[in-house]
């Protein structure tokens, strides 16, 4: 889906390569569908977050001596952002946090999920983050038109492989963008279903 606006991105980084790693992953040729703007610390970052300024914030986990995760619960408990869609076995009342996000916890399906985020996003785009089980279901229920994996030489022993039980003649992957670096290899592909 494509928006009459650029999507506002706030990158916390500090690592200038990862910066320009990052804006060349997300850029798409002929498209100026983002504005990425990158902060490197955590106090400048802190303050581009309670501007409110962004659709979306990309926050790395180390940041001096603190982490990314002190920055978005410093963030998120004083200002309000985005609500956000948890799929879930179990039920419970919303979250409300005490700057006015609200976590959502859906119990009845993938689809209830996705009609609750595509409401609470307008006209923007809903993005699905999940593990193998999560994305599987989306992808054989034919809701996915966009993928990406970002591969890391990291060997985990165990897990749930992502293209497990999903049927190869009910899904065709076309990749349209392919980032490589020796850390990590980020892959985009348009999910066409069959």
């Amino acid at each position: 889906m494509r928006r009459s606006e650029s999507l506002r991105i706030l990158l916390v980084e500090d690592d200038e390569d990862d910066f320009v790693l990052t804006r060349s992953m997300l850029q798409v040729p002929g498209d100026n569908w983002f504005q990425l703007e990158w902060e490197q610390s955590y106090l400048p970052a802190l303050q581009a977050i309670r501007e409110a300024r962004h659709d979306l914030y990309l926050v790395d986990y180390r940041l001096g001596d603190r982490t990314g995760l002190d920055l978005v619960r410093d963030a998120w408990d004083r200002e309000p952002r985005a609500p956000v869609i948890v799929l879930t076995h179990h039920a419970r009342e919303p979250w409300v946090r005490q700057g006015g996000t609200t976590f959502t916890f859906v119990t009845d399906g993938i689809e209830s999920a996705l009609e609750q985020a595509r409401v609470a996003a307008g006209d923007k785009d809903v993005r699905v983050a999940g593990g193998a089980n999560t994305v599987q279901q989306f992808i054989r229920a034919g809701l996915i038109d966009e993928l990406q994996i970002h591969l890391a030489p990291v060997l985990l022993g165990d897990g749930v492989r992502l293209f497990e039980h999903i049927d190869p003649k009910h899904i065709e992957l076309e990749s349209t963008q392919v980032i490589d670096s020796p850390k990590v290899t980020h892959l985009r592909y348009r999910v066409r279903n069959g």
